[in-house]
């Protein structure tokens, strides 16, 4: 088993130290809200080098999403969300960087204990749309399973699916308790090494869930 398969230097995230207000002016963060300055701060620091969308409408999307984030209202996000399927023209696609910039903002937040009000919402939201995104894909005889390494780690599995299936890989969130029982698996969030089914032959790979995000930073 490879546990390097999706890493690399920039994937290893190393635990955030919130700023301080004289940090936050010094970045130029002077004419809004402190807490949601830092937030800002710890989210640039969670997604970057991540590619943003290209088409105009879909980045102003982005960086909206971004912003509620920032302000920490999931419930705005989660609302842009859902607005965005009625009118995203890309496809299945479309909303994954606001997938995947909700997946790592959650898990950079809970890490300096920083509020995301309807965080858990939000998090629903993303997990529905997805499920509905990989049915809308065409089946496949060989599906790579992605098993969260906890309960938290659902979302992560979600959107690591779709991860896999932009970067041409067909994938599937595993949502049972146990390990599948049949295909390859990868394993995935903070605690991914200390799973019980780590060392298993069909475990493909134990890795953080930005380490699947950097992904699509790279060629297919």
């Amino acid at each position: 088993m490879n546990h390097d398969l999706y890493t690399d230097a920039d994937a290893d995230t190393a635990v955030m130290t919130p700023p301080s207000n004289l940090a936050l002016a010094d970045l130029g963060f002077t004419d809004i809200d402190p807490a949601d300055a830092a937030r800002a701060w710890v989210l640039d620091c969670a997604l970057r080098d991540l590619p943003v969308p290209k088409e105009r409408t879909e980045d102003l999307r982005y960086h909206r999403f971004l912003d509620d984030l920032a302000r920490g209202d999931g419930l705005a996000a989660a609302d842009q969300l859902v607005d965005g399927t009625g009118t995203a023209a890309a496809g299945a696609f479309a909303l994954l960087p606001c997938y995947v910039a909700a997946t790592l903002a959650v898990e950079a937040f809970n890490e300096v204990d920083y509020s995301l009000a309807g965080g858990g919402q939000l998090l629903r939201c993303i997990r529905q749309q997805v499920r509905d995104e990989l049915l809308r894909l065409p089946a496949q005889s060989t599906v790579e399973w992605i098993v969260p390494a906890t309960p938290d780690d659902r979302t992560a599995a979600h959107v690591g699916a779709l991860v896999f299936a932009r970067k041409g890989t067909v994938a599937r969130p595993w949502l049972w308790s146990v390990i599948p029982d049949q295909g390859r698996f990868t394993i995935v969030g903070a605690e991914a090494d200390s799973h019980a089914a780590a060392r298993h032959p069909r475990c493909h790979a134990c890795v953080p869930f930005a380490a699947i995000a950097r992904r699509l930073v790279r060629q297919p």
